[in-house]
């Protein structure tokens, strides 16, 4: 059983005294067209929808993804679409830059700016298909090269080289 709750700026879905709704309908609708789904007063979306669609802008609106109450997306896609381009990624509620060059490059970093990738996938890749596997600022791969330049390969351990 919901409550619903007419507020002058928004409606509100609470199941148990928390924000909720089921179907895949939002638990908060704003008056100026912003939409959030919550599940057990957490934002919260399945099947890689956003959490929270923001108002209409004249280019667009801004979209966050979340699960269970952490900014979160997976698969390398961003857990913000700004409305104006720019784009955030986020894991479990820890941000990670990501950086696309004009020639091409394209580094993944950590909150605290070092180059860093999670699931055996390189941090940086270089135009050209070179690529580094990096992980809190360290050349580091225990599966394989963390380093492919072209047809050589060069392993690395918490940032020491490894002869192989």
């Amino acid at each position: 059983m919901y409550s619903l709750i007419k507020l002058s700026t928004r409606k509100e879905w609470i199941r148990f005294g928390a924000l909720h709704r089921g179907k895949d309908l939002p638990a908060v609708e704003w008056l100026d067209g912003q939409k959030e789904w919550c599940r057990n007063g957490k934002w919260h979306r399945d099947k890689d929808l956003p959490a929270i669609i923001g108002c209409p802008e004249p280019q667009g609106r801004t979209k966050q993804w979340y699960k269970n109450g952490e900014r979160h997306r997976d698969n390398d896609l961003p857990a913000i679409e700004w409305s104006y381009g720019a784009k955030q990624w986020w894991r479990n509620n820890i941000e990670y830059k990501f950086v696309e060059y004009e020639n091409g490059t394209k580094e993944w970093h950590d909150l605290l700016g070092n180059l860093h990738r999670n699931g055996d996938k390189p941090a940086v890749i270089y135009a050209n298909e070179d690529k580094e596997w990096w992980y809190n600022g360290k050349r580091h791969r225990l599966d394989g090269p963390a380093v492919i330049y072209g047809g050589k390969q060069y392993w690395f351990e918490n940032g020491e080289f490894i002869n192989v």
